[in-house]
C-alpha cells in the first residue's frame, strides 16, 4: 500500500485490526487530515484579521479625513529684519530735480513764529566817530521784559513764548497743530519700544493658525513651501492692510490671508508710552505630507 495512504480508513483498519477502535487514537488518526486543514484555515484568517483589517479600516475612513492630508508640520513666526531681495529688477532712471534758487534768509524771516512779548532790536556796539552814528542804542532800562533781536517787533497775544527761536510775525493756528498731531498719530512704525503680539501668545497663535489652515494641492505628494505676509496692527489691535510678500502658489498665499483674517485681535505696539500703529512681517513655513 502506498505511503500516502497512511491516514486512509483501509490502512487504519489494518493497523487497528483486533484492537479497540472506540479508543481515542483511532479517531484522532481518522480525523487528522480534516483537523489539520481546519487549523491551517483558522490561522490564515487570524493573520488576515490582525494585519489586513487596520489597512482596510484606514482606507474606509480616508475620504472623511481627506482634509488632514495637508498637515502643517512647522509654522515659524517672527519679524524679518533683512529686506527681501528682488532679482532682475530694472529701476527707471530718475532725473535729478533742479531746485530754484531761493533766498533762505527771506524764508526764515517770513516763517519765524510770533512772540508774545515785545522784541527790541539790539545794536552791536562798535567804536565809531560821532558823525557816523545814525541809530540810537536802546537803553537797558527800556528793555524791561522784551526780548533782544535783530529788529524791533511788537508783541502778539496770539503768538508763542519763544526760548531760543528767532521772533517773527507768523502765528500758528490750532488747526495746523491738530493736523500735525493727527498725522503723527496715524504714522506706521516698524520698530517700536514694545512690539505688537497676539493676545494669547505666539505659541497659541501658531497652534490656532495651524488648525484653521486647510489643505493645499501640490503636484508632489510631499513638499515644503513658505508664505510671507505683511500687515498692520492698528491701535485697537485689529489686523489691516494684509499683503502677500511671497506666494509659492498652490493657493497657499490665499489660504494664509484667509486664516489671518479670522484670527482675534492683537495687543497693539507702544512707542513713548502711547499706543501706535505698527507693521508686522509674518513668515509661515508649511510642510505637506
Amino acid at each position: 500500500m502506498a505511503k500516502n495512504d497512511l491516514f486512509k480508513k483501509d490502512w487504519l483498519d489494518i493497523v487497528f485490526a483486533g484492537r479497540n477502535k472506540q479508543y481515542g487514537a483511532y479517531k484522532l488518526r481518522l480525523e487528522s487530515p480534516r483537523t489539520t486543514l481546519l487549523a491551517l484555515g483558522s490561522g490564515l484568517c487570524l493573520f488576515a484579521l490582525v494585519f489586513v483589517a487596520p489597512a482596510a479600516i484606514s482606507s474606509f475612513f480616508e475620504d472623511e479625513n481627506e482634509w488632514a492630508k495637508g498637515e502643517i508640520i512647522s509654522c515659524d513666526f517672527g519679524y524679518i529684519d533683512e529686506p527681501l531681495e528682488l532679482v532682475d529688477v530694472v529701476l527707471p532712471k530718475i532725473e535729478e530735480e533742479v531746485k530754484p534758487l531761493v533766498d533762505e534768509s527771506y524764508i526764515e524771516e517770513a516763517s519765524a513764529p510770533a512772540s508774545v512779548v515785545d522784541v527790541e532790536r539790539f545794536t552791536n556796539l562798535e567804536v565809531a566817530s560821532a558823525d557816523e552814528i545814525t541809530e540810537e542804542v536802546v537803553k537797558q532800562t527800556d528793555l524791561g521784559d522784551a526780548l533782544i533781536g535783530s529788529e524791533s517787533i511788537k508783541g502778539n497775544e496770539e503768538g508763542t513764548i519763544l526760548i531760543k527761536e528767532k521772533a517773527g510775525h507768523k502765528v500758528d493756528s490750532g488747526e495746523e497743530r491738530e493736523g500735525e498731531e493727527a498725522e503723527r498719530g496715524n504714522e506706521i512704525y516698524r520698530i517700536t519700544t514694545e512690539s505688537a503680539a497676539p493676545m494669547e501668545g505666539l505659541a497659541a497663535f501658531s497652534k490656532s493658525f495651524i488648525t484653521k489652515f486647510r489643505e493645499i494641492h501640490m503636484p508632489d505628494a510631499s513638499g515644503k513651501v513658505q508664505v510671507i505676509l505683511s500687515f498692520v496692527v492698528e491701535k485697537d489691535g485689529s489686523i489691516t492692510d494684509i499683503k502677500v510678500l511671497r506666494d509659492p502658489g498652490y493657493g497657499a498665499g490665499k489660504e494664509a490671508v484667509r486664516v489671518l483674517k479670522t484670527m482675534p485681535k492683537w495687543k497693539p505696539a507702544r512707542q513713548d508710552n502711547r499706543t501706535v500703529r505698527s507693521q508686522f512681517t509674518l513668515p509661515i513655513t508649511i510642510q505637506v505630507q
